[in-house]
């Protein structure tokens, strides 16, 4: 029997599982003449982010900081940088009552705020004229904000601005020009913490209790090269980063407000397993990790690591990971649906494939990124058809991105079937590439094929329920089918 199929946007995976989240693109950006959605950020519970406005001709680009309005259409609020998208890295952060970001105009890239997403006032022009002095690494700690900036008196250093009287100073840990590229802020035991460094004994851990001068915890790496903290997270009132020595590579340390030591050797020897994008979720710690050759998801308790399985030969080299609604998303790549979301919820993985078109032998990505929660819904920015737009995600049943044009007749035939299966597209060439899942998810088939041959030899395979998914260009369809 035939049977009308729909195009499916989400992977085998995720049709396996429950179905607990739809995700849909939000924003209309061309209706603004905006392209290339990025940086999302919530402030006063609206979505705020960044887009790019180009000349007809594409000779000129203007960058501006827009917000999302009730109705999904995107608002231009102020230009952000007038020369272009270039190498341009925007640094944004909420403090208070206000919106803190980085502007470049005449004056250099300089730090701005908002108390209202309408009224844009610029907080100090640290760097005097039009050189630039990128503030960076923000973080709040007893109603200062404080960040990382640079000008050619100071180098590079940590700077503090108070939160009511915007009064900016500079905390100068090296001495007259020199830099000590203070950066990776966190609090932790009612002090400021950071990597920092000087000529004697390289970046290393200091501290800072907002009174006394800030001091350097512990020269853990003797030497100038230093143990180079980095994404700094407290995790079960333990302070851990990720940190660096000769004879362990870059690996997981802590702090426990007494000493530094290491709290994994994930990837034993002087390869290290780069720990990054570091989150926590029900009291544990997830981070994205290399090991045996593969960046992989783990799982820290706070004594040992685990590796969490993806069902995939490929590496899935996790990024921007989130918690949200009590699981963890994040982007994450397999060889069936390139890099897209995924979600981790009951130790089991799934791909929500946001951009399923494809060649004949790999997929498209949609590469997730700025993944962002707001008022119980998780927001992201994806490519679809070279577009990157806003979408949302939210609890419900699995839908499409966007309304399909039309039906297409698809069909495997026989069902039941005993040696064979037949792949059939109505008035549509079929040409692709099959899979075969038996019921609990597993691959047990893969095989391409043509418009002059579209059977799939099922000898092999034992008595039960499948399910076949049949990729053809940018368009997926499955069926349930018993196998006799």
């Amino acid at each position: 029997m035939k049977n009308v199929i729909t195009l499916v946007l989400l992977s085998c995976t995720l049709f396996l599982n429950a179905q607990n989240y739809s995700f849909e693109k939000i924003t209309s950006l061309e209706d603004q003449n905006l392209e290339e959605a990025s940086d999302l950020i919530t402030f006063k519970n609206k979505l705020y982010f960044l887009a790019t406005e180009y000349s007809e001709d594409y000779s000129t680009a203007t960058i501006h900081l827009c917000h999302v309005n009730s109705d999904n259409t995107a608002t231009k609020l102020t230009p952000i940088c007038t020369e272009g998208t270039g190498s341009y890295t925007w640094t944004k952060f909420v403090a208070g009552d206000k919106l803190f970001f980085t502007k470049k105009d005449h004056t250099g890239n300089e730090l701005w705020y908002t108390e209202d997403g309408v009224t844009f006032n610029q907080v100090v022009d640290i760097f005097a004229g039009i050189e630039h002095s990128n503030p960076s690494n923000f973080c709040v700690f007893n109603n200062d904000l404080y960040f990382n900036a640079y000008n050619d008196e100071k180098g590079s250093e940590l700077y503090r601005c108070n939160l009511n009287t915007l009064e900016v100073t500079c905390i100068d840990l090296a001495t007259n020009e020199n830099s000590s590229y203070a950066q990776q802020p966190c609090v932790y035991n009612n002090k400021l913490y950071f990597s920092a460094y000087d000529e004697t004994n390289g970046l290393e851990l200091w501290s800072y209790d907002g009174t006394t001068a800030p001091s350097m915890v512990s020269d853990f790496v003797v030497g100038a090269s230093g143990l180079s903290p980095q994404d700094l997270i407290v995790f079960d009132n333990v302070l851990y980063f990720t940190g660096t020595t000769e004879e362990t590579g870059s690996e997981l340390f802590k702090y426990d407000g007494t000493s530094i030591s290491m709290a994994a050797d994930i990837y034993p020897g002087a390869t290290g397993s780069e720990v990054t994008s570091k989150t926590i979720i029900d009291d544990k710690l997830y981070f994205s990790a290399y090991v045996n050759d593969k960046t992989r998801l783990c799982v820290f308790n706070g004594a040992t690591v685990e590796q969490v399985a993806f069902g995939s030969s490929a590496s899935p080299d996790p990024k921007h990971l989130t918690a949200f609604d009590g699981h963890l998303f994040g982007q994450a790549h397999s060889f069936e649906t390139g890099k897209e979301l995924f979600y981790l919820a009951d130790e089991n993985v799934t791909m929500l494939d946001i951009d399923p078109a494809r060649t004949m032998f790999s997929p498209k990505s949609s590469l997730p990124e700025s993944i962002t929660v707001m008022d119980n819904k998780l927001f992201f920015i994806a490519m679809v058809n070279r577009k990157r737009n806003i979408f949302v995600v939210s609890k419900s049943g699995a839908t499409a991105i966007t309304p399909l044009q039309k039906q297409i007749t698809f069909s495997i035939t026989p069902n039941p079937a005993t040696s064979f299966l037949a792949v059939n597209l109505e008035g549509e060439k079929t040409e692709g590439e099959v899979k075969v899942y038996d019921i609990s998810g597993k691959l047990v088939l893969t095989q391409l094929i043509q418009p002059h041959n579209n059977k799939v030899s099922t000898s092999t395979l034992p008595s039960g329920i499948y399910i076949v998914s049949f990729q053809s260009h940018s368009q997926k369809y499955m069926q349930k089918v018993r196998i006799n």
